[in-house]
């Protein structure tokens, strides 16, 4: 992956996980605040409203308590202070109620009523409550779409009864929060604030969902209650999450947008650089050239130091090489079989008794050779290596006598083909030494021809045929050996002409093929 990608994949993700993390962040810490707002608005709403009901609860009570003489009077219908005092309770206040006077056989005997009139049903409701219910205890009835609170207290002689206009208790509460709600003992609704509007008065309590915030607590027969709709519900979290996402996806195009710009502008430096490395690795430039203030410039500075290094480096290797491979190919060259110059100079000395003439010529025969193989040429046409050639043949003939059959065809158009010097003599020489029937004479032809784009040399003597395991193990070892960086320590050898012949031809062979007799073939394209 390229270094500008890298940097452009690492800023986009740890950009991306740092707004991920900041937004859940933001959202939690929103959440909670917003939460923890709501519940103590919750607290002191429940405080205020609770105290309030519990206020006029409590002092209607009290004001039946304290009137017990004046509400004896109402019942028996004689004159006293208690409608002047409703009047007070009832300016104090400002509830709608009515108070009702009941004898002992449940005739209504009095009544005195602001903004909430008795009804007939209503009246029956209440005959009903004293003949068979408890006493001093509050109930709720629900008359004409309008819910009533109905307190009774007996006098022994008559019963009063409180009749408080819910409605009024809404106004009054409604001044201290708009979200409390005041049930019965049976969890049905007898006012509430003006935010819970969609409530009926024969909703239950039980009817509100995990949307809503409560704070209840029991006053005698009532309980109340503080229901605020939580602001963070789950349609204002689905709004949150869609413009989140909304913002995330604007946010992380112009992360792509601006960490590509910047990806490339930190990067530059690099991508200069690594043209300027493929530049001098292809050979286009000799150096790097690097135009910047960073540390890419201290980098292609000391990568230009180190290509001079190699290069004198180089130089100097390719002198040692060049000095060393003229070195082993001028050693090559000069290898002479010790055992022919010995047999030949043994010759000489025995030839000196018996033909002086022959032995004259020998020795000129081998004087030119020896300075044919030290002179300083290397390679030559294929015509004068056989000149040479002979000159080791002749001296071999004399040797061996009319043992020896040797003949050479060559293709006259092949006359100038260049090769090494005296590269046949280790083959002759293999022949020499292995070749001889059992008859102790030898037989051998050098066949050199050509085919298509190939030249083949094919060395042919009378020796014992090689089985297909010996020519395969004699050939692998030829192989091994020419390819070896050492030479031989030991005579020319077939190695070293195969390793000659590849200095001048890439592509010679060297090997043994299966044959009647022994051959050796040379190949090479021209």
């Amino acid at each position: 992956m390229k270094f500008e990608h890298k940097i452009y994949k690492n800023l986009v993700k740890y950009f991306i996980i740092s707004f991920l993390m900041i937004s859940i962040v933001f959202v939690l810490i929103y959440y909670f605040i917003l939460m923890r707002v709501d519940r103590r608005n919750n607290k002191k709403e429940f405080d205020f409203v609770s105290k309030k009901f519990n206020e006029i609860i409590a002092d209607n009570d009290l004001f039946i308590d304290k009137n017990k003489d004046d509400i004896l009077d109402f019942i028996n219908e004689k004159d006293s202070d208690f409608i002047e005092k409703v009047y007070g309770l009832r300016n104090k206040e400002g509830l709608d109620f009515s108070f009702h006077a009941y004898d002992k056989e449940l005739n209504r005997t009095n009544s005195i009523s602001f903004n909430n009139f008795l009804t007939k049903e209503k009246d029956q409701y209440i005959k009903i409550l004293l003949s068979s219910f408890d006493k001093e205890k509050y109930y709720s009835y629900y008359d004409k779409g309008k819910m009533n609170l109905i307190y009774i207290k007996d006098f022994g002689n008559g019963s009063i009864c409180l009749d408080i206009s819910c409605a009024s208790v809404e106004n009054i509460l409604n001044n201290y929060s708009k979200n409390f709600i005041i049930s019965n003992s049976y969890n049905r609704v007898l006012a509430k604030g003006g935010n819970l509007s969609n409530i009926s008065l024969n909703n239950s309590i039980n009817d509100f969902k995990d949307s809503y915030l409560k704070r209840e607590g029991d006053f005698g027969e009532f309980k109340v209650y503080n229901v605020q709709k939580k602001f963070f519900t789950k349609d204002l979290l689905y709004l949150v999450l869609f413009i989140l996402s909304l913002v995330s996806f604007v946010y992380i195009l112009i992360i792509i947008f601006f960490t590509k710009k910047i990806s490339f502008e930190i990067s530059k430096s690099i991508n200069n650089l690594t043209q300027a490395i493929r530049g001098v690795s292809r050979g286009e430039n000799d150096k790097i050239i690097i135009d910047s203030d960073d540390e890419t410039k201290y980098i292609a500075d000391n990568i230009n130091v180190l290509i001079e290094n190699v290069k004198k480096l180089e130089g100097n290797n390719v002198s040692l090489k060049y000095e060393k491979k003229a070195s082993e190919f001028r050693t090559m060259e000069s290898q002479f079989n010790p055992h022919f110059l010995y047999n030949t100079l043994d010759i000489i000395s025995y030839q000196m008794y018996i033909d002086r003439d022959e032995c004259q010529r020998l020795i000129s025969n081998l004087s030119k050779l020896l300075r044919y193989s030290i002179n300083n040429l290397s390679f030559l046409h294929l015509e004068e290596d056989l000149e040479y050639l002979n000159l080791y043949i002749a001296i071999q003939k004399i040797k061996y006598k009319n043992r020896m059959d040797l003949k050479i065809n060559v293709e006259d158009d092949l006359n100038k083909v260049m090769v090494c010097k005296l590269f046949l003599e280790p083959l002759l020489e293999n022949s020499f030494k292995y070749g001889f029937r059992d008859d102790n004479t030898i037989k051998i032809r050098i066949n050199i021809y050509k085919k298509d784009d190939k030249v083949y040399i094919d060395t042919i003597d009378s020796g014992k045929a090689l089985s297909k395991d010996e020519i395969d193990r004699i050939n692998e070892n030829v192989i091994r050996k020419s390819e070896n960086s050492f030479l031989s320590d030991k005579h020319h050898g077939l190695e070293n002409t195969l390793k000659r012949l590849k200095i001048l031809y890439k592509d010679a062979s060297l090997e043994f093929v299966e044959n009647n007799f022994v051959m050796v073939r040379i190949s090479f394209k021209v």
